[in-house]
């Protein structure tokens, strides 16, 4: 990240003020975050004013605007496209106290994130990655999707599997030209390839995956550190970390050239440190070995380990992929 960065933050609500201090005072950075009372102000009128200034790293918008005299703009959002007008590759991410499920798909697309003020601290390594990643595809902006592939950092055995995924707009050679291009790259990024299951495994599936408990990975972590995604809008916040699933296999594979296993799950159990309790059990059956992760039913937002074959009511199916073995 450059020595210095700046941040808007467009609210009608004067007391959130104080969390910009705060977020300043918390990341220890060289960052400049102006604070922009939009309160009995005519919102067009105050935008105006803002796109005649220099263009920010990041933008922070409330969603719900009631104090503003908004002359047909009734939601952050609407104030984000007409920002992104002008400035085209600007991210802006939404601070609001309001239900996510209230706010339609449309709207949320419209921002390059959702922060839920109530917990915003939680927040601050991805404000961080966010503006780091944005300043590295302006300096260095990609030319082609291969430049775009470097930016990932992954591993070469990826490189194929990750073409057949990248949707067409991000293999089309005119969107290399487009101003948007750093918005269109982290959407994908961060809502699908870091998002879902396949490349990349958080810390619950990469544990499940290594046969072991989420809590007990802190004991073999270190192992697996070249498996750690680098790339593009990595995250170092807590429980944020992502692992290239076919390399965390081949770190696996290659520490027991012996081996005749073919099961990463049971492989894993071998490591150094792990004892019988750190091993994952079934959540649905009690079963030994789960392979996979399933949300525990159609509403919860929980996710458990199982065995493949248990029939959980929402499965989160795992990408398949060679097992990479070291010759």
């Amino acid at each position: 990240m450059k020595k210095k960065f700046t941040v808007l933050w467009i609210d009608d609500d004067s007391t959130r003020k104080t969390e910009a201090d705060n977020i300043k005072s918390r990341l220890k950075l060289d960052v400049d975050i102006k604070f922009i009372d939009v309160k009995n102000k005519s919102l067009p009128d105050e935008l105006k004013k803002i796109l005649s200034s220099e263009e920010p790293d990041l933008i922070l918008m409330d969603h719900m605007f009631d104090r503003v005299n908004k002359n047909g703009y009734n939601t952050g959002s609407t104030a984000a496209e007409v920002i992104h007008e002008k400035w085209q590759a600007c991210p802006i991410v939404c601070v609001t106290e309001v239900d996510l499920k209230d706010i339609d798909l449309h709207k949320q697309s419209i921002y390059e994130d959702i922060f839920k003020f109530a917990n915003i601290s939680s927040y601050d390594s991805t404000l961080v990655s966010i503006v780091a990643s944005f300043q590295e595809l302006k300096k260095k902006r990609p030319q082609n999707i291969d430049d775009f592939i470097g930016l990932l950092k992954a591993p070469e055995d990826d490189y194929e599997r990750l073409i057949a995924v990248i949707p067409e707009e991000l293999k089309n050679k005119e969107l290399y030209r487009d101003e948007s291009l750093p918005l269109t790259i982290s959407r994908w990024v961060r809502h699908t390839l870091m998002a879902k299951p396949g490349f990349l495994y958080d810390r619950l599936w990469a544990a499940t995956l290594l046969g072991i408990k989420e809590e007990s990975l802190p004991k073999i972590e270190h192992i697996f550190s070249e498996a750690k995604y680098s790339g593009i809008f990595a995250d170092e916040g807590k429980d944020k970390e992502r692992w290239w699933q076919s390399k965390l296999k081949e770190i696996l594979f290659c520490r027991f050239p012996e081996s005749d296993e073919i099961y990463p799950w049971k492989l894993g159990r071998k490591l150094p440190g792990i004892d019988e309790d750190d091993l994952s059990k079934c959540y649905a059956s009690g079963e030994d070995f789960p392979e996979t992760v399933a949300y525990t039913d159609e509403a919860a937002k929980t996710r458990e380990r199982c065995v493949y074959a248990t029939r959980c009511p929402i499965p989160v199916l795992k990408n398949p992929s060679s097992l990479k073995r070291c010759e």
